[in-house]
């Protein structure tokens, strides 16, 4: 968790449901080191969360794909449609399982020039997010995984959607069918007050780790199994953030 927590304020959750500690007495929490961590954990913090904006200005994008009420097969084939987007951006991602049927996309920015983004930050991660969301239906159009995910949606119409946009009009219900939700795709993190889960930590809802994944490990991938704590402690593997620099993302996506 160390490298993820590094150089971050920090929100400490201890137990399901309960608020967000943000502050200590002595301003912002930054976890500095294993052994404040392991302090922190004794004294009853449960997940931990952070800031996706670091104390050097260095800027995370997150976006998050969520499938309530759908198997986790749903957001799985999305996701894997997702890998593809990138690719012909020439752009690369960090997949993170959140342990609780959510994936997380996850690159760096490095810290942003304001002359290379258009707009504001927020406004810019927006249109990110949504030029990622349409590739991806267009990506879907035609293709088994469509005709798989519609079998759990009940309609034949978009696959995903942005948070807080309105659905596409005109999308046909299969007669009889119960509708569900699109998988939604979520910016919530990057928001001026957004947070996100670290990498390795616990999901108090589920008691499932929160896992970098990767393509391979999508197509086989466990929830039960592969997130649970046992198999969390033996992995080695260690995960660094790519990094994708606001023009190489604006150029990638046609956004300039």
């Amino acid at each position: 968790m160390m490298p993820f927590l590094a150089g971050r304020a920090v929100a400490i959750r201890r137990g399901k449901g309960s608020a967000f500690s943000r502050r200590d007495v002595d301003g912002p929490i930054h976890v500095e080191d294993v052994g404040e961590l392991l302090e922190r954990v004794g004294k009853g913090a449960t997940a931990f969360f952070i800031s996706p904006i670091a104390d050097s200005g260095e800027v995370w994008f997150s976006l998050s794909l969520k499938g309530d009420g759908f198997p986790f097969e749903v957001v799985r084939l999305t996701t894997l449609k997702l890998l593809l987007v990138l690719e012909d951006a020439g752009l690369d991602g960090l997949l993170v399982y959140d342990g609780n049927g959510t994936v997380i996309l996850l690159w760096t920015y490095g810290v942003i020039d304001p002359d290379d983004i258009p707009g504001d930050l927020w406004s810019f991660q927006r249109d990110v997010a949504g030029a990622l969301q349409e590739r991806v239906e267009a990506r879907l159009v035609g293709t088994p995984e469509r005709d798989r995910i519609g079998r759990w949606l009940g309609y034949d119409g978009p696959v995903t959607r942005l948070e807080g946009a309105r659905m596409m009009d005109g999308k046909s219900r299969s007669a009889g069918a119960g509708v569900r939700e699109a998988v939604m795709i979520s910016t919530g993190a990057m928001s001026p007050n957004g947070l996100m889960r670290v990498p390795y930590s616990m999901n108090e809802s589920t008691r499932l780790a929160s896992l970098p994944v990767t393509r391979s490990d999508l197509y086989r991938f466990d929830r039960e199994r592969d997130a649970s704590p046992d198999h969390v402690r033996r992995l080695r593997r260690r995960y660094e953030v790519p990094l994708n620099l606001p023009r190489a993302v604006t150029g990638g996506l046609g956004l300039d």
